[in-house]
């Protein structure tokens, strides 16, 4: 009695490790360490022989492990976003059941001596499952494990060549090949080869990150971009022409004139006001005022209502006062953004310091997007959003990696988020957050700078490639289970 009591007690105190180490590790704040070491309790406990723990018994521990790490985002989902309670429990359970599934055929193949395999099964499964859902999903790559990462900066350079697929990758290897290296279950020589041929690919990975971080940056211009956001709750948002029409107003005597404060260009945040077609004509000449008295580009968020529908839109007025560009934007948050017209172009217009384009929001969390701007030349992105609060840092870093995948600097304002800057290595330019604030105007000097690389020009190779190693990983998996049924003897 008193052993078998040892090894729940064991079994409990991992799962509880694991939950504890995905719940600080993941969500809106993670703490990007801990991300390395939170599966590695539920394998330990995997590498165990079947007598000592079961796979039911396993696969219950993994599944907990997994959801209650995940509870980190129920308030979010549920409280903030208005999920109802069954999405909101599906949003937790389903990765959570992805996990159990992928720790036991882990399990299988080590214990049937296949202790190589096992050490690349679960990168190349878990790589390959958030790719599949990715595909289908209206948040795209939203909760992506990749963006825990953001602050380890030598490694999320691997994304201008994968995307952020490789960083998914390199996520489960490392926690899959100290698993691989605590099991009994293979001979000594085998587990510390696979732990140091882990530990040389880690190195060559990093050694070439930190390299391109060190590398220069052929910059085509430089440009005094001005971010202004207010969070201060009568500029949160207006339902009506008359109040939308005073809060575009106060945006317009935010921006300073050209000959106090000059800029090339300002940027507003998303949905700045909700219009109406009766009063969008009186906000565009409040806009095109404001522009000519800067003497600046000016890109600002709009939500007006037009004759083919409601757009949310980022118009680009000239320092003319002239629209020269209209973006509207392509992907909307269900429920919330019901009703809404996608857009379907991309903007993209020269200025002496290279070509810029616009996307906003929500449009940053879809790799193909940002790729599509690097695949034009864009040296720089300008991004009106509208976040949050509690997601401001996640959202943003989402937008940001973008810039790493395809090489241009973006410029990002929000309402309830942040100010930033950021360059092609994903380094932050600039970063303030605006909380409950009046009116911030802050003047940063931008650098201009488009870099081809891999990603843009090859895509989601990494990813079909994943996914291919992972059909043939399962083939051998069930051809060895067909061949051997029985419990599986030592490795030799």
């Amino acid at each position: 009695m008193a052993s078998k009591n040892a090894e729940l007690a064991k079994i409990i105190g991992a799962s509880l490790i694991s939950a504890a180490l995905f719940y600080f590790g993941t969500g809106l704040h993670p703490v990007w360490w801990l991300t390395w070491f939170a599966p590695i309790p539920i394998l330990y406990l995997a590498g165990r022989d079947r007598a000592e723990i079961s796979s039911a018994v396993l696969a219950l521990a993994a599944f907990f492990a997994s959801a209650l790490g995940d509870l980190n985002m129920w308030n979010y989902l549920h409280a903030l976003i208005g999920l109802p309670v069954g999405v909101s429990v599906l949003a937790v359970a389903a990765p959570a059941a992805v996990f159990a599934v992928g720790v036991l055929l882990w399990r299988n193949f080590l214990l049937r001596g296949k202790a190589w395999h096992a050490a690349f099964f679960l990168p190349v499964f878990w790589a390959s499952v958030s790719y599949l859902n990715s595909l289908d999903s209206p948040h795209s790559t939203f909760g992506n494990l990749a963006y825990t990462q953001m602050n380890f900066l030598p490694l999320i350079q691997i994304a201008a060549i994968t995307g952020i697929w490789g960083i998914v990758f390199l996520l489960w290897l490392l926690p899959s090949s100290i698993g691989v290296f605590l099991s009994p279950a293979p001979s000594s020589r085998v587990r510390e080869r696979v732990l140091v041929t882990t530990t040389f690919l880690f190195a060559i990975v990093l050694i070439a990150g930190a390299w391109r971080l060190r590398s220069p940056i052929l910059i085509t211009g430089a440009v005094r971009v001005q971010l202004i956001s207010s969070d201060a709750p009568r500029d949160i948002f207006a339902a009506n022409d008359e109040s939308a029409l005073s809060l575009i107003s106060r945006y317009a005597d935010a921006m300073p004139a050209a000959s106090s404060q000059p800029a090339d260009v300002i940027l507003l945040p998303e949905k700045i006001a909700k219009i109406s077609e009766a009063g969008s004509e009186k906000a565009k000449a409040i806009l095109a005022d404001a522009a000519k008295r800067s003497g600046a580009d000016l890109v600002v968020g709009m939500d007006e209502l037009t004759p083919l529908g409601r757009r949310n839109e980022a118009l680009l007025f000239t320092s003319s006062g002239s629209i020269q560009e209209n973006y509207e934007k392509h992907h909307f948050i269900p429920v919330l953004e019901a009703g809404y017209v996608p857009g379907r172009d991309y903007v993209t217009f020269e200025r002496p310091s290279g070509i810029w384009g616009i996307a906003i929001c929500k449009d940053m969390d879809f790799p193909g997007l940002g790729r599509t701007y690097g695949r034009l030349g864009v040296g720089l992105l300008l991004v009106p959003a509208w976040d949050f609060t509690v997601d401001g840092w996640l959202h943003d870093r989402m937008a940001i990696l973008r810039g790493v995948e395809s090489g241009y600097t973006i410029a990002r304002t929000a309402k309830q988020g942040l100010q930033t800057v950021s360059d092609s290595r994903g380094r932050l330019l600039f970063d303030r957050r605006v909380f409950h604030e009046g009116f911030v105007v802050s003047s940063v000097s931008v650098p201009v700078a488009h870099e081809d690389t891999l990603y843009d020009r090859w895509g989601d190779w990494f990813e079909w490639l994943c996914c291919a190693a992972l059909v043939g990983l399962l083939a051998l998996l069930a051809s060895l289970m067909i061949g051997r049924p029985g419990e599986p003897g030592p490795q030799k």
